[in-house]
């Protein structure tokens, strides 16, 4: 997608951003979340954002639409988050929540593994509930 890498394990999206995400490639990435949600019922997602930019405005309203509708549980694990990026991915899911009742949740942390551990003990949660 672009020069971007996505993988798909079971019920996990692993995404690789490199660089800018356009438009194009926001979409694509919700056209898997459908993918997933209709397959499991929620979406997790694991995103390795070592490569990261901002997005931009466009980009943001993508996700942010998908967020605001899709109605199912997402959990995003970040991991090699660069602050910028990081803060531009906090900054649109807190804005959805405030407008929504979204249920959505994102973490970041330092490594993969951790990232892995956190979308592991949410697919038990979610299974429990």
């Amino acid at each position: 997608m672009g020069p971007h890498r996505y993988r798909i394990a079971g019920d996990v999206l692993h995404w690789w951003p490199c660089g800018e995400v356009t438009v194009e490639h926001a979409l694509q990435v919700c056209q898997l979340f459908d993918a997933q949600r209709a397959a499991y019922g929620y979406v997790l997602w694991l995103v390795n954002a070592a490569q990261s930019l901002p997005v931009g405005p466009g980009t943001r309203r993508i996700y942010a639409n998908w967020m605001a509708t899709s109605h199912c549980k997402l959990v995003i694990s970040v991991f090699n988050a660069p602050i910028p990026a990081s803060t531009m991915a906090t900054l649109v899911l807190r804005a959805v929540q405030l407008r929504t009742d979204a249920d959505m949740q994102m973490t970041n942390v330092g490594s993969e593994a951790e990232a892995l551990a956190i979308l592991a003990a949410a697919r038990e949660a979610i299974k429990a509930s």
